[in-house]
């Protein structure tokens, strides 16, 4: 774990990992920078895993989306995550309350799981999440570890993809959390704290950020 002992977590949440993490910012530290405050926002991106050659959902404004559409997600704050900032209802009413705030279609085939794909360092998990009132990740069913390696198209240290299945029973893209938290999903199971730090300092390294 050589370096990690100066490596100091930048960041406006606490994760479970942070216990190992250095307590204080001096010239010798390395920083890791994880401020939800200051991720672009779900618009954002998902152009940007968009431009990569992903297939995403399509966020329009509620008023120009197809009147063929039956039930749609509102974003009532596009920066929120797990369900934040998100409420499903008919596209009339949208049209009503919020025709100008961003939405997507809501697929009639919605399991009610997110499928995600975790990312911590060159370590990649598949987890499946069940979800409360449609929208808001609340338990985790089941973690898969993946094929190991970095992804230096993205080049974070710890980030995921959300997964949802369309009306064509295609898997795309529902959400890339930049910054993406780890208590909540369980992964203390599968890796310690000092794991985490470890991949964190080495993927810094192999992106650069150092």
């Amino acid at each position: 774990m050589s370096g990690t002992a100066n490596l100091y977590i930048n960041s406006d949440f606490t994760d479970y990992y942070d216990k190992a993490a250095s307590t204080v910012q001096d010239e010798n530290s390395v920083i890791y920078n994880r401020i939800m405050q200051n991720v672009p926002g779900k618009v954002e991106e998902l152009r940007t895993i968009g431009k990569m050659g992903n297939k995403t959902i399509q966020i329009l404004p509620i008023n120009r989306m197809s009147p063929t559409i039956n039930k749609v997600i509102v974003y009532t704050d596009i920066k929120g995550h797990r369900g934040n900032g998100k409420t499903i209802m008919s596209l009339s009413e949208a049209n009503m309350m919020y025709p100008n705030k961003l939405g997507t279609e809501y697929f009639s085939n919605y399991s009610g799981y997110t499928f995600k794909v975790l990312t911590v360092g060159k370590r990649r998990f598949k987890c499946i999440l069940k979800n409360i009132d449609n929208l808001i990740e609340s338990e985790t069913i089941s973690i898969e570890e993946l094929p190991s390696g970095y992804n230096y198209q993205i080049a974070l240290p710890i980030y995921s993809i959300d997964y949802v299945q369309d009306n064509s029973n295609q898997m795309v893209i529902a959400d890339f959390n930049t910054i993406q938290r780890l208590d909540y999903l369980g992964l203390e199971k599968f890796m310690s704290a000092e794991e985490v730090l470890d991949e964190i300092y080495k993927a810094l390294i192999a992106y650069n950020k150092i």
